[in-house]
């Protein structure tokens, strides 16, 4: 994440979770309700609350390793990014959905421990609030899900599920 430039007409990430904490419900609705009323529940109020923090970083919510290549004038290039302006935190749940066949298969047999493992090294390593990429990662995950489903995505939404239930509940 680096700073916003001044007057920048870009979607900010507070935004993104207002919209979302009024949509989400409809959106589920109109796909015949696979989110369950205690997730969609939960998500919009979460959402609700990240509406409320603010910052002024651009944030990359489409990086992850499929869009990070090695360069020549820099060492690594990220290419196609979704940007938009607020916290950094906004970008851990694709981190956590594009590497989710490893964190089946990660460190332990418990996926709820290797989700962990991985969101406490990104916060660490990204110098995160843990609670507020926790949260993040659950809304763009829910978020993802449904959208997922309304595309006719198959294993994505069932990758966005997994992560959602484990740390949700």
């Amino acid at each position: 994440a680096v700073p916003a430039p001044l007057g920048s007409d870009l979607v900010r990430v507070s935004t993104i979770a207002r919209d979302l904490a009024e949509d989400l419900p409809g959106r589920n609705a109109a796909i015949g309700h696979p989110v369950s009323d205690r997730v969609v529940d939960a998500t919009t109020s979460m959402a609700a609350e990240l509406s409320r923090i603010e910052a002024d970083v651009l944030v990359d919510h489409d990086l992850h390793g499929e869009n990070v290549l090695r360069g020549e004038r820099e060492p690594w290039l990220a290419i196609d990014p979704k940007v938009a302006v607020g916290v950094p935190e906004f970008a851990v749940g694709p981190l956590l959905w594009t590497r989710f066949d490893e964190l089946v298969n990660g460190p332990t047999s418990d996926l709820r421990r290797n989700l962990a493992w991985a969101l406490d090294l990104l916060v660490e390593a990204a110098h995160l609030d843990r609670e507020v990429a926790r949260a993040w990662a659950v809304v763009e995950c829910v978020d993802y899900w449904a959208w997922g489903l309304a595309a006719g995505f198959t294993q994505d939404p069932i990758r966005c599920r997994a992560i959602v239930e484990q740390l949700l509940f």
